[in-house]
């Protein structure tokens, strides 16, 4: 019966998203397959696991419109709380509905993304996050890769703590999430061998309740510099009067005086990447994100608040950044 009633309820909010809720155009773009070119305006639909207002998904939303304010001509929807057990029914319906391109910008998505795209090789899936395989011709993949940007904002952690101890407050242990902890932890470390970095795991995407949890038990332990992989961090470390770093995007405007560092994904220019090959019929099925390099491939920006932030660690940071971009200074990816 819950399994009927879940149907019933996607069924319900796509038929109301595919009429126009959501953002984006009405109509779905005439389909045409992968290896052909497509009209100028190509229809994409969003699909998210958890609510959009989550960081990692407003991050995608905001790229989307940036492009679209840009002059991309595409037009997008996006339907958000999808789970394992409707992605299937999800992404099936904007299939059908005639979507050129459906991001399944979410874990949740994988498993029906690899039974499905057969069904329909006119359209191109393209998954988000790590460990999704594109083996067919209309699979596609990218991921945030932020992991450098992570070390750089480490170097200032560990300059910048008065306690010795820092600490990393993030969503689940996947493997793109746990290199920017290791990443983050070397960066502490190659500047202050002896800071404590303090780890800790929500094991749910959104729950700012609960990262302000787990970011108050850091507090406790003696933390004065806190990274916010999700949502919830900043406004626990401004109440508590010490600094957060944060990623994805510019989330400076929460506290201005809190928020130090934040590793910045831009998401803009492989999507414009995707949607140019897809309509010149050219798209390949592969992942598109690197994820050594991304720093010097503009995919990864580090912003650092030079008002907070001493002069002499803005230097610092920005010349272990130079190094970085350079390739004197590999960050590994350790997932």
């Amino acid at each position: 019966m819950k399994k009927l009633i879940s149907a019933i309820l996607v069924s319900a909010m796509l038929l109301a998203l595919l009429a126009g809720c959501g953002g984006g155009g009405d109509k779905a773009a005439e389909t045409q397959a992968p290896g052909e070119e497509k009209g100028e305006t190509l229809q994409v639909a969003l699909v998210v696991a958890d609510s959009v207002e989550s960081i990692y998904n407003r991050c995608m939303l905001l790229a989307l419109q940036r492009l679209q304010e840009s002059g991309e001509p595409f037009e997008f929807k996006y339907i958000e709380n999808v789970t394992s057990d409707n992605a299937e029914s999800v992404m099936r319906t904007y299939a059908e509905a005639g979507y050129d391109v459906i991001i399944a910008h979410a874990g949740v998505c994988r498993d029906a993304a690899g039974k499905i795209h057969g069904d329909y090789p006119d359209v191109v899936f393209l998954g988000g996050g790590n460990d999704w395989e594109t083996p067919e011709p209309n699979v596609g993949a990218y991921d945030q890769a932020i992991h450098e940007g992570c070390y750089v904002q480490g170097v200032i952690a560990g300059l910048m703590t008065k306690s010795n101890v820092v600490g990393y407050v993030a969503a689940m242990p996947t493997a793109n999430i746990t290199s920017e902890a290791n990443a983050y932890t070397r960066g502490v470390k190659s500047v202050n061998p002896d800071c404590q970095v303090l780890v800790s795991y929500m094991e749910t995407w959104y729950d700012p309740v609960k990262a302000k949890e787990c970011t108050n038990s850091q507090i406790s332990m003696g933390a004065d510099i806190i990274f916010g992989e999700r949502d919830g961090v900043i406004q626990a470390c401004q109440e508590a009067g010490i600094y957060a770093m944060a990623e994805k995007m510019d989330q400076s405007d929460i506290a201005p005086e809190t928020v130090i560092a934040q590793s910045i994904v831009r998401w803009d220019n492989t999507l414009k990447e995707v949607f140019d090959l897809i309509r010149e019929g050219k798209f390949e099925n592969r992942y598109y994100t690197n994820y050594e390099g991304s720093m010097a491939a503009g995919v990864c920006e580090v912003l650092i608040n030079e008002d907070v932030v001493p002069k002499e660690i803005v230097e610092t940071a920005r010349q272990v950044e130079e190094q970085i971009i350079s390739g004197e200074l590999v960050v590994p990816f350790e997932p």
